[in-house]
C-alpha cells in the first residue's frame, strides 16, 4: 500500500470523515441530539467507514490508514454508550 491520496489532496477522505469529526468534537453532548440525528449519524459513520474498508476514497500510506480508521472507530463509542446505557437503564428499572 504505497499510494498517498487520490490526486495529491487529502478532500477524497474529508467528507467521510464529517460525521465522525462533528461527533468527535461534541461528544459530550451527543446525550442532546435527537435520536433521529445520532442514528442518522450513526448510519453515516458505518456507511462511510464501509466505503472506507472498500477503498473507494483511495489507498492512504499505513499510518494514515491506522489514523482514519481510529477516527471511525471512536466517533461510534459515544453514540454506542448511549444506546447501551439506556438498555441497561431499562432493564435495572424492570
Amino acid at each position: 500500500m504505497n499510494v498517498v491520496f487520490k490526486e495529491g489532496t487529502i478532500e477524497c477522505v474529508e467528507k467521510p470523515l464529517d460525521s465522525s469529526n462533528f461527533i468527535l468534537k461534541n461528544k459530550t453532548k451527543i446525550n442532546f441530539i435527537t435520536p433521529e440525528k445520532r442514528l442518522q449519524y450513526w448510519s453515516y459513520i458505518v456507511s462511510y467507514y464501509l466505503g472506507y474498508m472498500k477503498q473507494e476514497y483511495g489507498k492512504f500510506l499505513s499510518d494514515l490508514h491506522s489514523h482514519f480508521l481510529s477516527k471511525f472507530d471512536l466517533s461510534s463509542h459515544p453514540i454506542r454508550f448511549i444506546y447501551t446505557k439506556r438498555r441497561i437503564f431499562r432493564i435495572v428499572q424492570s
